[in-house]
């Protein structure tokens, strides 16, 4: 019964990614691919609803070309996970050695600076906050960085610096970092505003509407939400399926 029950909540887990994943699915099929000029020219005739919008293009630096914190690349939009892993080490009475692997994740963040898509001779803004970023560049994994404190300033709340650690305990510092460079063709799911300025922003809608920054293709977007959609709804019906039939099961 209690395999049941995780059944269930798995099933319920995978609904969410189903609707998620659908829902984005719906608007790549029926939203056409438009150009940044597109929308700039739209806005600058008064006729620019929220969208959704799809937008193909070129990414571009905002304000400034951005560093990586972590390998300094050069980029337009960047984020990096900190992952903090503690191994302690005892010997009992027999002399054998136990070893005890514990992990913290200290760090996840992602830049906040707008960044340009540009195409079809216009250019709109992307602000990234929150949007769900897919398949960004890898930087190099750098496991030779001590704190989290001097290589991550820019934390809202930087990790506390650990306490003096006892002699059996050995602690090590991993660092991982996405980005995307200038020059990548993107493709950008989401909402478009016009600011003050008649600069058209696309940004993640509010509340679980569909929103994405890809740099796959067009084409290839559409088939790998298609792909995604379908499994994990297939994955929460044979796990909804399942757990309950075991739940009834179990209470027969």
């Amino acid at each position: 019964m209690v395999i049941g029950v995780l059944l269930l909540v798995v099933g319920a887990a995978t609904t969410w990614w189903s609707v998620v994943w659908m829902r984005l699915w719906a608007v790549l099929r029926r939203e056409p691919l438009r150009s940044p000029a597109d929308l700039v020219g739209a806005a600058a005739a008064g006729a620019l609803p929220p969208g959704p919008y799809v937008v193909g293009g070129t990414a571009a630096p905002g304000a400034a070309v951005l560093s990586s914190p972590i390998n300094g690349d050069s980029c337009v939009w960047h984020r990096h996970v900190g992952t903090r892993t503690q191994v302690r080490t005892r010997v009992d009475d027999k002399g054998k050695v136990h070893r005890r692997t514990s992990r913290h994740r200290i760090a996840d963040l992602a830049s906040l600076d707008r960044f340009a898509v540009e195409g079809g001779g216009g250019a709109v803004r992307v602000h990234p906050d929150r949007m769900r970023v897919d398949r960004p560049s890898r930087g190099e994994v750098r496991k030779d960085l001590p704190t989290p404190i001097s290589v991550l300033p820019a934390q809202k709340q930087p990790a506390k610096r650990p306490p003096k650690l006892r002699p059996d305990v050995v602690e090590r510092y991993a660092y991982r970092e996405w980005f995307i460079r200038p020059g990548t063709p993107l493709v950008v799911v989401g909402e478009a505003v016009a600011d003050a300025d008649g600069t058209v922003v696309v940004r993640r809608p509010p509340g679980a509407a569909p929103h994405l920054v890809s740099t796959r293709s067009f084409v290839r977007v559409g088939r790998r939400v298609a792909v995604l959609a379908v499994a994990c709804t297939a994955g929460a019906v044979a796990a909804g399926v399942a757990g309950l039939g075991l739940v009834v099961a179990g209470l027969v």
